[in-house]
């Protein structure tokens, strides 16, 4: 896989550079590259890829709730301890 996508918002199908691998979180998804077919993009491939996005993203929201279910733990754990000074 290249570092590189197809602009969409150019008339022309020029490769734009993506951000160097360093900048994307790990947990970020690569960035595709789909091959090309005489109608558009192979489908299957682009599929599979909003699939893996569907994926990440469900766990990215699980992970967010039990952030958040933790972080409201340990508030009130801090108001207990504040309480008890």
């Amino acid at each position: 896989m290249t570092d590189t996508y197809l602009d969409s918002s150019a008339a022309t199908t020029s490769a734009v550079t993506t951000p160097a691998a360093a900048d994307v979180p790990a947990a970020t998804p690569a960035y595709p590259e789909f091959n090309s077919q005489r109608r558009g993009y192979d489908r299957a491939q682009v599929d599979e890829y909003v699939t893996e996005l569907r994926r990440f993203l469900a766990d990215a929201e699980t992970r967010a709730a039990e952030a958040h279910t933790r972080a409201e733990e340990l508030s009130r754990l801090l108001r207990v301890a504040a309480a008890a000074q």
